[in-house]
């Protein structure tokens, strides 16, 4: 993170594996539950809907611009 003319500037590499900032590495993956995860973890709920962070990696796709 650098903070430059009071903006606060996050580098973010977003890979297949991981997702990767300057402090921290995490698992990519995002599924969402109508109902609240039976396991805890990394969860946002917004909208009326569960999203459980970190779930799964996603998958390869030959083409990255489609996503």
């Amino acid at each position: 993170m650098i903070n430059f003319n009071s903006t606060c500037i996050i580098g973010v590499d977003l890979g297949y594996g991981n997702i990767k900032t300057s402090r921290i590495i995490f698992p990519t993956g995002l599924t969402t539950h109508n109902t609240e995860p039976v396991f805890s973890g990394k969860i946002l709920h917004w909208d009326s809907k569960f999203y459980k962070i970190g779930d799964c990696h996603k998958p390869i796709i030959p083409d990255k611009t489609v996503d």
